[in-house]
C-alpha cells in the first residue's frame, strides 16, 4: 500500500500518535520506522496531510532520544523537510 495516499496518511498518522511515548519510539526507530517515513515523504511529496503526519512523527522520534536524532539526518535521507524536522526538536526540547 505504497502508492496509496489514504493509508499512508493514516500509518503517518498512528506512527505520530505512538511516537509520543519514549519506548515506542525506540522500538519505531529499530524496526526502520524513520527510513520508512522518509521514503513515504518522498513518494508523497505533494500531499499536505501525509507530509504533516510524517513531519510530527519524525518530530516526536527525535525530540527526545538523542539516538533517534543522529539517524534523521539531511546527508542520510536527503531530505531538506527531515532537516527542519530536526531544527524544531530542538527548539522545542
Amino acid at each position: 500500500h505504497e502508492e496509496s495516499v489514504g493509508v499512508q496518511n493514516q500509518a503517518c498518522g498512528a506512527l505520530w500518535n505512538l511516537s509520543v511515548n519514549n519506548g515506542n519510539a525506540i522500538a519505531i526507530a529499530k524496526g526502520g520506522g524513520i527510513r520508512v517515513i522518509a521514503s513515504t515523504m518522498k513518494t508523497h511529496k505533494n500531499s499536505a496531510k501525509v507530509q504533516a503526519k510524517a513531519c510530527g512523527a519524525l518530530r516526536n522520534l527525535a525530540c527526545h532520544n538523542d539516538d533517534n536524532t543522529i539517524t534523521i539526518t539531511p546527508t542520510q535521507s536527503g531530505d531538506t523537510r527531515i532537516a527542519i524536522v530536526m531544527s524544531l526538536s530542538h527548539a522545542v526540547s
